[in-house]
């Protein structure tokens, strides 16, 4: 796209008549131009949080991987704007109360498309990092009704974490997202199916999809389970498999009491095994003796 700073093919002059013509389709009040200047701004806000974000994670000599998204510098974002200009992009944090002045303003031209869906969940991700939950809801719940789960799955899982009280709104949620195979679902459905409605089955069976997907949690959800249910092989296995996996640490550091309970079980049966084991050579050897002693 000609209006990104990194796009290549793209001259400064194509910049500028690019702009222009967007200008003018807003001026025009036409949907799609709001809809494209909004993004533009949450795509702006959001590099900047992260360059910012792994600048201080160089500087703190941390693991890039152990990002998150921090929220404290954005809950004064979302102040009123009149601001409708697309010739410059604001600097951050200003950029997500202008993406939300542009989204509101798309909504307002066109509430009903799949189009109108993207903004929602756009606006619902928006509010979420905000921790205002109450509207991240309603954008969320706005996307489902508006397009098809295939194109829904980030809403669904959102609203399975919002809806965390009402477990049955939760799991139908995770599901949704599941389906369409959104990776973090996984884990939050087996650990529902566990936890609350004590079905280990169903439990294992997300979990090891999860797991094949390559999702780290779900090698722990994998561990609970086995552990509720007793199985002390099973859960030295999983063990194994997540040392194997690279996992290994990170499911001792979140149950490091019941790996080493498991440690000490299975070790315990195999002494046990082999002593019994022993024993039974002893007699072999012992009837064998017999027979010819006799």
């Amino acid at each position: 796209m000609a209006l990104d700073d990194n796009g290549e093919g793209w001259t400064e002059d194509d910049k500028i008549t690019a702009k222009k013509y967007i200008k003018d389709l807003m001026e025009m009040e036409h949907p799609l131009a709001f809809k494209l200047a909004a993004d533009r701004e949450l795509k702006g806000f959001t590099e900047s949080l992260n360059q910012k974000e792994e600048e201080e994670l160089i500087k703190e000599d941390r693991p890039l991987d152990a990002q998150v998204l921090r929220t404290e510098d954005s809950s004064a974002d979302l102040s009123p704007t009149l601001d409708m200009s697309f010739t410059n992009i604001t600097s951050s944090p200003k950029q997500l109360a202008r993406a939300v002045s542009l989204y509101d303003h798309f909504l307002k031209l066109d509430s009903k498309s799949t189009v109108a869906a993207a903004a929602h969940r756009s606006l619902g991700m928006i509010y979420f990092r905000t921790q205002e939950l109450v509207k991240a809801a309603e954008h969320f719940k706005h996307a489902v009704q508006l397009a098809p789960a295939s194109d829904n799955a980030q809403a669904h899982f959102f609203l399975g974490l919002l809806n965390e009280i009402d477990t049955l709104k939760a799991r139908y949620h995770f599901q949704m997202a599941a389906k369409e195979g959104f990776r973090e679902s996984f884990a939050n459905l087996g650990y529902i199916e566990l936890n609350v409605f004590n079905e280990l089955k169903k439990a294992k069976e997300w979990f090891a999809l999860g797991a094949e997907l390559g999702v780290p949690e779900c090698v722990v959800g994998l561990f609970d389970v086995a552990f509720r249910g007793k199985d002390w092989e099973r859960a030295k296995s999983i063990i194994s498999r997540a040392e194997k996996q690279g996992v290994g640490k990170m499911l001792y550091d979140a149950r490091k009491d019941n790996v080493e309970k498991v440690q000490e079980i299975t070790s315990f049966d195999t002494i046990v095994g082999e002593q019994h084991a022993e024993e039974a050579d002893d007699n072999n050897i012992q009837k064998r003796r017999s027979r010819w002693d006799l």
